[in-house]
């Protein structure tokens, strides 16, 4: 199966770069993308209080996982899920 990332951040950010970085040892296909070319997700993030770059939207085994920042536990999970 096919497990792929989408991480949105901003250009200079470090965290992004270590999520993608991370992502990808991992084992998943990782795609990164400007936050700023999509305002529905800036949007969404302001909705929900979240604050941090980046966000991630994961499709692993055919489930779907979001969440925002760089996290050890979110790498810790997805880990458990590829097992």
């Amino acid at each position: 199966m096919n497990n792929t990332a989408t991480v949105y951040g901003r250009p200079g950010c470090m965290k992004c770069r270590q999520t993608e970085r991370k992502l990808a040892q991992l084992g998943l296909t990782v795609i990164g993308d400007l936050i700023d070319n999509y305002p529905n997700k800036v949007e969404e993030m302001a909705v929900n209080g979240e604050m941090e770059l980046p966000l991630v939207e994961a499709a692993i085994n055919g489930k779907h996982y979001r969440w925002t920042g760089f996290d050890t536990k979110n790498f810790d999970a997805i880990k458990e899920l590829l097992q």
